[in-house]
């Protein structure tokens, strides 16, 4: 998979949605990241929330808009 900056997040903690918003920041060591792939380590700041624990899982989309065609 693939993390990417404009990226909407989804807080899951013991199978419960805690929190839906927007990534604030992707970092890759000191440097700002526009993505990140698989298995490489990063710094996810969350809009709005902070209260990430240990056992939370992130779910990180990307929501496209795709023009209906007759």
């Amino acid at each position: 998979g693939v993390v990417v900056r404009n990226g909407k997040v989804r807080v899951i903690r013991n199978g419960e949605t805690m929190f839906e918003g927007e990534i604030a920041s992707l970092r890759r060591y000191q440097e700002e990241a526009r993505e990140m792939r698989a298995g490489q380590e990063c710094g996810i700041k969350i809009k709005g929330f902070n209260q990430v624990v240990i056992e939370d899982v992130l779910e990180i989309f990307v929501i496209d808009k795709i023009a209906q065609t007759l």
